[in-house]
């Protein structure tokens, strides 16, 4: 067994048992630079031992570039492109294709029943929504609960930012929309919190934060997947607009349905 969580400085990634073929230099990884190709027999990520991979592409620290398969009886995916966090906000450019996952076997989720299957496009840097520019496309989702079965067609959201300035969109058959302004969304949640404790004294005290100003408009659709799941009791039509804007320097927030 190799730690390759050790070699790559992921603390996720545990150790993995491997027949590849190697045509390259370093097992370190500073000095780690090789081509890899062949099978992997076991994977270890966050505790849970993935089994018969095959793997063919370019290793160094911190980088991987190529394509990866899993057959695993509880995870069956493709993967096609590159993963660099060499820097501290890492590039992520690849294609993803879930064929199925049983994410409360993976210990993903709490319900006993809880498979997903998807298609990915990652074109982005950075991670999480206050740090990530790029775009993100899914598309033919599904996923089971012991309940009932949800199904989004596709989804498209976008990051951007300029001059300080930010702009988060979505496209799919659930809503449409964006929000701009000079916001992030962790201390929009913060600020929000502080806003709305004037009127509800069971809030907790949020934590002190920088201004937060942004409009925003969203038409939505489908959202029966979203609503059924988390909120079943609620009902909105298709076509409902919601739109406003929030300034916490003033003291202001509009909410506006159509």
């Amino acid at each position: 067994d190799w730690n390759l969580g050790e070699v790559m400085g992921i603390e996720d990634v545990g150790t993995v048992n491997f027949n590849l073929e190697v045509d390259g230099f370093g097992l370190t990884s500073d000095l780690l630079n090789t081509d890899v190709s062949g099978q992997i027999k076991r994977f270890e990520y966050r505790g849970y031992d993935y089994t018969n991979g095959e793997v063919v592409g370019h290793l160094t620290e911190g980088l991987f570039e190529g394509q990866f398969m899993v057959r695993d009886p509880k995870l069956n995916v493709e993967f096609d492109g590159s993963i660099d966090v060499r820097d501290e906000r890492p590039d992520l450019y690849f294609d993803l294709d879930v064929i199925t996952a049983d994410l409360f076997a993976l210990g993903v989720v709490e319900d006993s029943i809880g498979y997903l299957s998807t298609t990915m496009a990652a074109r982005f840097s950075g991670l999480g929504l206050d740090d990530s520019r790029g775009t993100l496309n899914i598309d033919r989702t599904m996923y089971e609960t012991d309940q009932s079965v949800y199904f989004v067609g596709y989804m498209d959201l976008s990051s951007e930012l300029e001059e300080g300035q930010r702009k988060l969109s979505i496209d799919s058959d659930l809503l449409k929309g964006k929000a701009e302004g000079d916001f992030t969304v962790n201390s929009l949640i913060e600020s929000l919190r502080g806003h709305f404790r004037q009127y509800f004294s069971g809030l907790d005290a949020p934590q002190p934060v920088e201004e937060q100003r942004l409009v925003y408009e969203f038409t939505l659709y489908n959202t029966l997947p979203i609503t059924e799941l988390f909120y079943p009791d609620l009902t909105i039509e298709t076509g409902t607009k919601i739109y406003g804007s929030y300034n916490d320097k003033d003291n202001k927030i509009s909410i506006n349905l159509d």
